[in-house]
């Protein structure tokens, strides 16, 4: 019995990739070849172009060159050599030289990004909650956002996206966001 499973397993899994190859060296792979690499060269062509849109806009922009804004502005002070303006909100802080390695500093520029992502969703948790106890006719114990501290404080269980017994509140959210933020790093 096994066998003929194992053996079933075998022949089904390797007939996609059979039927695959045989599309490929068909007349229809050929001509589905053809329009692909006419469709890579059209891409190749827009993305130089706006490779070449993005240079010019960033030579035109004033925050991107030698002249931009600092971060302390008229005050004279002697900054980094490795912040030339090249990145966005770059005003020449960078006390401790954390962005002196070009790697590290692409890493931190990423996990800025998540962050300000993360930060995003939590401008919405404040919001949504109010307006749909509110106006959608939803009741939330409470969704007031600076009262749902207290009430963790107080030992209150909160219910996540306001479903009854959705309980990730407290230690094992705080635990859901380390593994979420983990997971985004990695990939």
């Amino acid at each position: 019995m096994q066998s003929s499973l194992a053996g079933g397993v075998v022949v089904f899994s390797a007939l996609p990739f059979t039927l695959v190859k045989a599309i490929a060296n068909s007349s229809i792979g050929e001509q589905l070849q053809q329009r692909m690499l006419k469709t890579k060269k059209a891409a190749q062509e827009a993305a130089g172009e706006a490779r070449e849109a993005q240079s010019n806009v960033r030579d035109e922009s004033m925050w991107y060159r030698e002249g931009r804004p600092k971060w302390l502005g008229p005050i004279p002070y002697d900054y980094p050599d490795h912040l030339q303006g090249e990145a966005p909100g770059d005003y020449g802080f960078d006390i401790l030289g954390l962005s002196r390695d070009p790697t590290a500093f692409e890493r931190y520029f990423n996990f800025e990004i998540l962050h300000a992502r993360w930060a995003m969703l939590a401008a919405l948790g404040v919001v949504i909650p109010e307006l749909l106890d509110r106006f959608g006719g939803v009741q939330f114990s409470e969704p007031v956002w600076w009262k749902v501290g207290y009430a963790k404080l107080q030992g209150d269980t909160l219910d996540y996206l306001g479903i009854p017994g959705l309980h990730i509140a407290g230690a094992q959210g705080i635990l859901v966001i380390a593994f979420c933020q983990v997971i985004l790093m990695i990939s």
